[in-house]
Parts: C-alpha cells; structure tokens; sequence
C-alpha cells in the first residue's frame, strides 16, 4: 500500500529516456514489425540485432494507444507493486521470518521508489539484497572503506564470473549497510 502510495506520488518522475524509448521501440514493433538492426542509437546504428524487450515494449505502446500515457504510468506502477508482493510472498515460502522480510521490504522500498523509472522491465528485474551485519556496520572506518568498495565494483567491466552491484546505500532506520546485485537462480556452493 504505502509503496504504491509512494510509487504514484512520484509518477511524473518515473518517465525518463527508457520510459521513452520503450514507447518507441513498441511504436517501431507496431508498425514495421520486429527489428533486425538497431535504428535508434548512434553508436550501434544499422548492426544486427534483435532487441529483447520487443513484446514488452509493444505492450506498453498499446496501452498508450487505449490511455495515453495515464494508463501505462498506472500499468508500470501496478506491475512494480506486483512484483514486490510475489517477492514478499516468496521470501516468506522460502522461511523468511515476518521481521526480516519486513526489514528487506523497507530497504528495497527505499531503494526502489527514489529510482523507479518505466522500462520495458519494470515487470521483470529481479534483484538480491545483501546486508551486513549490524556490528560491521559500526566499525569506526568501515562506513568509508565500504563505500571505496562499492564504487570500485561498480565501474569493474561487465565479466561472466563476476557479480555487478546494482546499487548500495546504508538504511537510516536500522543503521545498517546493504548493496543490491542482481538474482541468481540457483544454488552456490563454495
């Protein structure tokens, strides 16, 4: 609830260059079918290529059709709300306490509504959080020491064995430090 409440108070701000390109892309899909080069950036422009989000994009072009972009803002917001409930749900299933997946859902929450933009995933990203633990956190030094680590991972080339980091921040709730990396299916054994 809250979060939708916070999602649809930031509207006018979630429709940024991939909210826009996304309704292009479906527009380009709706009359000239699927695309075999790319026609929309400079730097790739007439390469081979396939763009993945072609449905997702199409999509949100007819709803923009049926309602403007009215509709496909309240679409985005719904299946953002959507996705984070199933999280919710499913983190539960897999023996999550009550507590700490309420404490994951307030860090993703902080995290998720300051940035959410339409995008031809907004129905599809999913993401896992990592927090460290609370005595980590509040070390004399570490706060710094994370942050240089962060940011270095951040520029690090995108590379098959390693993880990027999607985001990171310290929840001015709890006190705690957490980072945001993509979710991986599966299990890891070391």
């Amino acid at each position: 609830g809250a979060y939708t409440c916070g999602l649809l108070a930031r509207l006018p701000d979630q429709l940024r260059q991939d909210g826009w390109l996304t309704l292009v892309g479906g527009r380009f899909v709706a009359h000239a079918g699927l695309p075999n080069t790319d026609s929309l950036t400079s730097w790739t422009a007439g390469a081979k290529w396939v763009d993945q989000q072609w449905l997702a994009q199409l999509i949100f072009f007819r709803l923009y059709q049926l309602g403007n972009l009215r509709l496909v803002m309240l679409t985005h917001v719904a299946l953002l709300a959507t996705a984070l409930g199933l999280a919710m749900v499913a983190a539960r299933r897999r023996g999550g306490s009550a507590r700490t997946v309420a404490l994951m859902t307030t860090l993703a929450l902080m995290t998720i509504i300051m940035s959410a933009q339409l995008r031809a995933q907004s129905g599809e990203e999913r993401g896992a959080l990592k927090i460290l633990r609370a005595e980590l956190s509040q070390q004399a030094g570490f706060d710094r020491l994370f942050k240089q680590e962060m940011h270095a991972l951040m520029k690090l080339k995108p590379h098959p064995h390693l993880i990027s980091i999607l985001d990171f921040a310290r929840d001015p709730a709890f006190g705690c430090l957490f980072f945001v990396m993509p979710y991986l299916e599966g299990t890891i054994t070391v």
